[in-house]
């Protein structure tokens, strides 16, 4: 007989049945071991024996069960349910696809794991409005990516400026504003464009900068300060959906060749569209030397004219033959070491900060981050419930909003 899990005042070595299957499924969508798992989850009662006849029995203590979906979050009752998970290409890209560009690390394939699951949501949602996406034409590596990159700016641009014109997006003032008013563009191309946002105390970080789903679906790690590299991760990833080839990418910076046939047209993809005619100003510069410091001047221009970070400049100016590999690798060390330096002293600071209001008896406070939200996503979501297909309850879920805030997301 399988026990209502969500039953209260139950004993916390109350055994439950569960489903070893759902188990298993969950350890290879992860790629771990029951040794892995036993690691993960150790305590002096439990052990990798002991866990191999809980499972052997069907049967597992509930403080056991608990720190399992500590874990993977399913819910309790997943656990228990008879019915099989079938492992076909459909259910997940870590049964589509063997390899990566990115290390996945457990947290990184548990963050693709949940935007999966929401992708199929959204399809599902979209579905009942009998939506189908217009795909574009299917591009290959044979096309050129610069002259491709190209036509797509320019129907970008376009579609940015009536945006623009029905003040659907404002004129960008911030390097924020320009990746809201990119990513709400984007959409225009029916993509769907989905955002994280990292907490900065996180013990294991997301080993990936974005990723694509096919048919239509960019995944992105807000890159926080960095948002030039977010940026760039967004049209590399345009440039899969243009491929139709899926991919998880760790593009934490602009600057190494691609990998991969695949992941050099999409690097070239992404810069051409990103400096738009300013290629052929590096192109055409002279060799920087300390003597004229790097072409500094020119760099800062294009660097102000464009979305394009330094990395990504002095990658292109390397690949151009502009600089020496010496310097090149100077400048990206040096740029590297400032972001880390700067990275560690915010931390360091706003440690303090929580310590001081901590021995003042405050609480600290300080609202988090949050991702920018898919407009086509939101549009989808708000006509199924006007439909009915969504109540109350699961709109709030599906927006991540309070109940109080469900008037101001339906009718703004």
């Amino acid at each position: 007989m399988v026990v209502s899990i969500g039953a209260a005042g139950m004993n916390a070595n109350m055994m439950l049945d569960i489903n070893p299957a759902r188990i298993n499924h969950l350890l290879r969508l992860y790629t771990l071991s029951l040794e892995d798992l036993a690691a993960k989850i150790s305590t002096k009662t439990i052990t990798l024996e002991r866990l191999k006849e809980w499972i052997n029995e069907e049967k597992i203590p509930l403080s056991t069960l608990k720190k399992i979906d500590g874990l993977f979050e399913k819910g309790l009752e997943w656990y228990s349910s008879p019915r099989a998970i079938p492992e076909s290409k459909a259910t997940s890209i870590f049964f589509r696809k063997d390899h990566f560009n990115a290390s996945l690390n457990f947290s990184s394939r548990k963050i693709a794991t949940q935007f999966e699951e929401k992708t199929i949501e959204i399809r599902t949602l979209a579905g009942f409005l009998d939506y189908t996406p217009v795909l574009p034409k299917k591009h290959t590596i044979k096309d050129d990516p610069q002259m491709t990159a190209h036509t797509y700016r320019e129907q970008f641009l376009q579609a940015q400026a009536q945006l623009l014109e029905k003040k659907i997006i404002k004129k960008p003032t911030s390097e924020y504003d320009y990746l809201k008013n990119y990513l709400r563009t984007i959409e225009e191309f029916d993509v769907f464009v989905l955002e994280f946002v990292e907490n900065w105390n996180v013990k294991e970080k997301a080993s990936f900068s974005g990723f694509f789903l096919a048919p239509n679906f960019i995944i992105l790690k807000r890159q926080q300060k960095y948002i030039r590299r977010e940026l760039f991760t967004l049209f590399h990833e345009f440039a899969h959906y243009l491929l139709n080839i899926e991919e998880i990418d760790a593009l934490n910076n602009e600057t190494t060749a691609g990998t991969t046939a695949i992941e050099q047209w999409c690097n070239d993809f992404a810069y051409h569209f990103l400096s738009g005619d300013y290629d052929e100003t590096i192109a055409t510069m002279p060799l920087g030397t300390k003597q004229n410091n790097f072409n500094r001047d020119t760099v800062e221009t294009i660097y102000t004219q464009t979305r394009l970070s330094y990395s990504a400049i002095y990658t292109r100016m390397y690949v151009h033959k502009k600089l020496s590999r010496n310097d090149y690798e100077g400048m990206l060390k040096h740029i590297n070491d400032t972001i880390a330096r700067e990275e560690a002293e915010k931390k360091a600071h706003a440690a303090a900060e929580r310590q001081l209001l901590k021995e003042q008896g405050k609480t600290p406070r300080g609202a988090a981050p949050k991702p920018i939200i898919s407009q086509r996503f939101t549009e989808i979501v708000k006509q199924n419930y006007f439909r009915g297909n969504v109540d109350d309850v699961h709109f709030c879920q599906l927006m991540n909003i309070r109940p109080e805030k469900m008037d101001v997301v339906l009718y703004s």
